[in-house]
């Protein structure tokens, strides 16, 4: 589904640059291409939408760390120290990545301007673009992974009455771990338990 936003989103960009019909600042005659619009920016809307959707998937994972934090609570409660248990349940090459996509968000903005192919309004109008778009494409993945989340679970996908989704789904072992505070973890875990078990 994120391959299928990122090409939305560039088509929501070309459509904008076709709908404002902004040209480019004077400086791209520099780089000699001023022939194509300019507003708003898709470089920097498509970094924006990346790391939006990095920071939104990381935040659903966030919340999935809490609520299992507040279940193996006594009280049902988030404890004191809720957050930052939470926190140290999450994998740290992901909490980096969520970091590293708005670093890199930033440095495409600056670098469209420093290159003259973008004025700094387009590259803001992109930012602000590439961020609602983010909103809503995650809206619409969580309302898809809700609505398919048992094709992804259980033995329903190998039956004979599977739909060709299910029985694809199944064929290529794929299950949602979109929950999962620690994704690589979880798989280690699986993957040893069931080992052990066979």
């Amino acid at each position: 589904l994120t391959l299928v936003g990122i090409v939305l989103n560039e088509v929501l960009a070309q459509v904008l640059k076709h709908v404002v019909k902004e040209p480019r600042p004077p400086s791209c005659a520099a780089v000699d291409f001023c022939t194509t619009y300019g507003m708003p920016s898709s470089h920097a809307q498509l970094a924006a939408f990346a790391a939006t959707l990095a920071t939104l998937h990381f935040k659903r994972r966030l919340g999935a760390a809490a609520a299992i934090e507040v279940v193996g609570n006594k009280t049902g409660r988030t404890s004191r120290h809720g957050f930052m248990a939470s926190m140290r349940m999450m994998d740290p090459l992901g909490t980096w990545l969520v970091g590293m996509t708005w670093l890199a968000a930033v440095a495409v903005g600056v670098s469209r301007v420093y290159l003259g192919y973008h004025s700094i309004v387009q590259v803001q109008a992109g930012s602000a673009a590439g961020v609602l778009f983010g909103f809503v494409w995650h809206a619409a993945c969580c309302s898809c992974a809700s609505i398919m989340r048992h094709r992804l679970e259980g033995e329903y996908s190998r039956s004979r009455g599977a739909s060709a989704v299910e029985r694809f789904v199944s064929w290529l072992a794929m299950r949602d771990t979109s929950l999962a505070p620690n994704p690589m973890a979880f798989e280690f875990r699986h993957t040893r338990n069931t080992s052990k078990a066979a």
